[in-house]
């Protein structure tokens, strides 16, 4: 297999694409500790002191057995793959649950393979998305009001 391009790419110049493609509605790709493989996350808002990051995971499914309740699916928003080319195929955005990351260390992450990077949302995705969190009853007010996903 041919390595990504990006490896091959100066460190100045992946520090300069870190900072470009680190911005809020970002998707990212890297390995996820709870699932033990890599996963799609979504950039949705900054700590006001800058310290975390939240993010979101986009599932290729919607796993029944982890939201068996109509209440829970209606908390995971389908996203076609027509016209987003950060996936491979239609997908599920889990909106129940929050992933809080160092930003430093996800910013690093990026620095050092700047092919995780795989797009970013559209506006419209985007606001779906944050309406939907913001709107949640299963993500408590005080894990979303840090990161300016309490009010819409």
């Amino acid at each position: 297999m041919t390595p990504p391009i990006g490896n091959f790419f100066p460190d100045d110049l992946k520090k300069n694409l870190a900072a470009d493609n680190f911005k809020i509605g970002a998707v990212f790709k890297f390995f996820c500790h709870l699932a033990k493989k890599e996963k799609r996350f979504i950039f949705m808002g900054e700590k006001h002191d800058k310290s975390e990051i939240a993010l979101i995971h986009i599932n290729s499914e919607l796993n029944r057995n982890v939201a068996p309740t109509a209440e829970l699916q209606n908390e995971h928003i389908l996203l076609l793959q027509s016209g987003r080319a950060y996936l491979t195929k239609d997908s599920y955005v889990n909106c129940t649950n929050l992933v809080i990351r160092s930003k430093t260390e996800i910013f690093s992450l990026l620095e050092k393979n700047p092919d995780m990077h795989l797009g970013h949302l559209s506006a419209e995705d985007f606001k779906i998305l944050r309406d939907k969190i913001c709107e949640s009853r299963l993500i408590p007010p005080y894990k979303k009001k840090p990161f300016g996903l309490f009010l819409k």
